[in-house]
């Protein structure tokens, strides 16, 4: 091989490589961006999740008299399932968010006077 045929085909060589290497950069890249999107999809629908669950406990009130199970509702009755509550709120319309507010900002204020202990409902 003469010179200049050794530097054409080094420089066909260096152009096939360059192209090489060239389309495995983009397929990298398109790799990245896919990959990319799946985790942006995967972390939106997880943030949905957790509103959609954070919506739905905001109205779990833990019954104040037996410290261990969620109040209930039926109509105009919240009650727990332990018996030791009973609410008729028929005349006041009170529900389980309403109720969980009053709860909190008993606590607070019971907090708030300087009582360490924990309130107790009777």
């Amino acid at each position: 091989l003469g010179s200049e045929e050794y530097d054409y085909l080094m420089s066909e060589m260096l152009k096939c490589a360059e192209q090489e290497m060239k389309a495995e950069e983009e397929l990298r890249i398109e790799e990245y961006e896919t990959l990319r999107k799946q985790e942006l999809q995967e972390l939106q629908d997880r943030a949905d999740e957790y509103c959609k669950n954070e919506s739905e406990t905001s109205f779990i009130v833990l019954c104040p008299i037996c410290k261990r199970r969620n109040l209930l509702q039926n109509h105009y009755v919240i009650f727990c399932g332990c018996g030791g509550l009973r609410l008729d709120m028929q005349n006041e319309a009170l529900n389980l968010p309403d109720l969980k507010t009053r709860l909190d900002s008993v606590f607070q204020f019971h907090a708030a006077n300087g009582c360490v202990a924990v309130p107790v409902f009777s």
